[in-house]
């Protein structure tokens, strides 16, 4: 459990566990089931962090999209195949 000012954020780590259901592969299709999608991290510059992503060899290719609240953002995803956001904040 990590907690900075208001905000606590919980990690789960299972010895056993099932396997992702194929929705969960892909944003678009994971989106509409009920439950926990994914998770963001707020940059400062979405340009660096893409710069950052590719350099150390996290993802191969990354797609900047424009999301519905008007901010840039992309996805990665962890070797567990959860999807992870990287938002440019404010």
């Amino acid at each position: 459990m990590l907690k900075l000012n208001d905000v606590v954020l919980e990690i789960f780590c299972y010895k056993e566990f099932g396997k992702l259901p194929k929705t969960a592969e892909n944003v678009s299709t994971d989106l509409p089931i009920v439950g926990t999608k994914h998770f963001a991290l707020g940059v400062k510059n979405i340009e660096e962090g893409k710069e950052f992503v590719l350099k150390n060899n996290i993802c191969q290719e990354i797609d900047i999209k424009i999301g519905s609240l008007g901010k840039p953002y992309f996805f990665i995803t962890d070797p567990d195949g959860i999807q992870v956001e990287i938002i440019e904040e404010d």
